[in-house]
């Protein structure tokens, strides 16, 4: 999924895989649920608009879903999507547009560059365990900085139970040949709640909560 060699064809396949094993596990709603109170309080306190960005946004489904869940409840947000695969932001803009959905999407290389803007909140979700906890140090400090009021991250915990479902689950949902090899792979790269919270502890990032969710994951929710 990182090569940005990959036949678009190919990539495509992959990011639809990827979005049914997102609706299989939830994803969408634990992130509404954090958000929610959010989203509240800045309505109750001020009449500014929210400013959401999704970093690692993949074809921006999520962003898509948060979106609809904000207009339904009546919140006025504005949504980016940053992606280090410009192939994933055009299909993430396509899709959006297709959706009615109002989303920027903009290329980033997290670890080469800072988030182009102050944002009030940041989201991140099964991103982190493609990087060494040395880059995941730079990039959650980069999260802190670049928001205003909190981040929230949501990554792949590295158990035997996680590696299992992952080759299992990836078969079941999905016919993408990189989905299959990207899950394993990811559950190995992934880290454990002890580590997180080590690699938090070196970054001097605190108020932070880290709860594990299933299917094995962890959300790490950071508030100013």
């Amino acid at each position: 999924m990182d090569d940005p060699d990959l036949p678009q064809d190919q990539h495509d396949h992959a990011l639809r895989g990827l979005t049914t094993i997102h609706r299989f596990s939830g994803l969408v709603n634990r992130f509404w649920k954090t958000l929610l109170p959010l989203l509240k309080q800045s309505r109750q306190e001020s009449s500014d608009r929210l400013t959401i960005a999704d970093v690692g946004c993949g074809d921006g489904y999520l962003l898509r879903q948060l979106s609809a869940k904000a207009t339904a409840a009546g919140f006025d947000v504005q949504w980016i999507g940053y992606d280090f695969s410009s192939t994933a932001c055009t299909l993430a803009a396509q899709k959006a547009d297709a959706a009615g959905a109002e989303i920027r999407f903009e290329q980033l290389d997290i670890l080469a560059s800072e988030i182009p803007q102050k944002v009030d909140v940041v989201l991140n979700s099964l991103f982190l365990h493609h990087f060494e906890a040395a880059d995941v140090e730079t990039i959650l400090r980069k999260f802190r900085d670049a928001s205003t009021q909190a981040f929230i991250v949501e990554d792949l915990r590295r158990t035997v139970l996680g590696y299992c479902l992952a080759w299992s689950c990836g078969r079941l949902l999905t016919r993408s040949p990189i989905v299959h090899y990207d899950g394993v792979v990811s559950v190995e790269g992934a880290f454990s709640i002890s580590e997180i919270q080590t690699i938090l502890a070196s970054a001097n990032i605190q108020n932070t909560e880290i709860q594990k969710r299933w299917p094995e994951r962890f959300v790490l929710t950071y508030r100013h």
